[in-house]
């Protein structure tokens, strides 16, 4: 995840806590090949998701989906099984991966 991505979602939607305790990209998920990158941890699995979507619901007159986009966090899906979630007839998928961390999520 970019770091852009990370502060966002820590800072505007202010939903779950950076991985790393010195803020640094430290994560190293499935298929990094030893690369590291920014995470964020959750409780939830959709906790992400669902801010995401709040947040678009309450900010749509000021352009927010087109912000998210330029952003990286959603990008437009065609086929509704890759969807995460519809605005105004168009759907969306989170730009995320997503590992269990057996009591929480993580994701990158």
């Amino acid at each position: 995840m970019k770091t852009e991505i990370k502060n966002f979602i820590l800072n505007v939607l202010v939903i779950g806590e950076d991985y790393s305790d010195s803020g640094e990209p430290e994560y190293s998920g499935r298929g990094m090949y030893g690369e590291t990158t920014d995470a964020i941890k959750t409780e939830d699995r959709n906790e992400i998701n669902d801010a995401i979507q709040a947040h678009i619901e309450d900010n749509y007159e000021d352009n927010v989906v087109e912000e998210l986009e330029e952003l990286g966090l959603i990008n437009t899906v065609w086929d509704k099984s890759d969807s995460d979630f519809e605005v105004e007839g168009e759907l969306y998928e989170v730009n995320l991966r997503r590992d269990n961390l057996g009591l929480g999520y993580i994701h990158y």
